[in-house]
């Protein structure tokens, strides 16, 4: 668990939590970001590990496109 592994940064998360001092994230706005950048990609339930090999590959074919142009 988080705060067995990590107790001062679980500590000051949930510090701040009960001070409201910090907006806890809305997945879904990530979501409807996500969607916004590609609405194929964004309809695909993948851990994150191959997420982010597939962010990798577009970004690098799009480097290599542009600099071949």
């Amino acid at each position: 668990m988080i705060q067995e592994v990590f107790p001062q940064a679980y500590e000051s998360a949930e510090q701040l939590a009960d001070q409201k001092s910090a907006e806890i994230p809305s997945m879904s706005d990530y979501g409807a970001q996500i969607a916004n950048i590609d609405p194929d990609l964004a309809k695909m339930h993948v851990n994150i590990n191959a997420a982010m090999r597939e962010a990798l590959v577009k970004v690098g074919l799009q480097m290599k496109l542009k600099n071949d142009l």
